[in-house]
């Protein structure tokens, strides 16, 4: 099968939530085997719709999506969905005030430049890597979660690294850092606010964190360990 491009320029996108959409949301962006490259939009979801989807579920297809210069808002959705898909976003903000902010799954791959997540809500982190063979990359990029056991950067299964960023919590059981598989990168900044913080700054479970200067140290993660960034709690 070929697989559709578009390029979208100066895009306003709004999907405001009726009863039947609740019953069957749908995101102001869905993308099956597509590649989607859009700038200077503002991409609004209502209700529980995702901001953007790509959905191959038999794994059959993979999508992707390229977003510069834009914002992403939802109100109870995920900002962006990955199922067998990809997304490239670049002076971006996602903002959720109760969905994660980029869910990664089925051997999807999100980077994130010069962007922003902003999560606000419980159980809400800012990216999760949701299976494995996940990938993703962040840089010059800051993720913050405000809800309670909300993980900045959830790397729980995929692969990812990080370099030059601020990954910061103010909820109480929330890492600004988790992962049971692989994390890497230098230049960068953890913050957490909120209680239960001594050892939820950032944690590794049979993983590894690997910094190529090991400049600086997370105390009590399990598995081999060395340091990311630089490490600070305010509270």
């Amino acid at each position: 099968m070929t697989k559709s491009m578009f390029n979208l320029s100066f895009l306003y996108l709004s999907i405001i939530s009726t009863a039947s959409a609740e019953r069957n949301p749908q995101p102001p962006i869905f993308i099956g085997s597509t590649h989607l490259i859009i700038t200077n939009a503002s991409i609004i979801a209502a209700g529980t719709q995702r901001g953007v989807e790509i959905y191959n579920p038999s794994g059959s297809g993979r999508g992707s999506i390229h977003l510069d210069d834009s914002d992403i808002i939802t109100e109870l959705g995920d900002g962006i969905y990955l199922l067998s898909g990809d997304a490239i976003l670049k002076n971006v903000t996602v903002t959720t005030n109760d969905g994660k902010g980029i869910n990664v799954n089925n051997f999807s791959s999100a980077s994130l430049i010069n962007s922003s997540i902003r999560t606000k809500n419980n159980r809400a982190d800012g990216m999760w890597l949701a299976s494995g063979g996940t990938l993703s990359a962040i840089d010059a990029s800051n993720i913050t979660t405000m809800g309670d056991m909300s993980h900045a950067l959830n790397a729980q299964y995929g692969k990812a690294t990080v370099n030059d960023s601020v990954l910061s919590t103010s909820g109480s059981g929330s890492y600004g850092l988790y992962s049971e598989n692989e994390v890497s990168g230098s230049g960068n900044t953890i913050t957490t606010q909120g209680t239960q913080w001594h050892w939820r700054i950032c944690r590794a479970r049979r993983g590894d964190l690997i910094n190529e200067h090991h400049d600086y140290h997370c105390r009590r993660w399990r598995g081999r360990t060395a340091g990311l960034s630089r490490l600070n709690h305010q509270g």
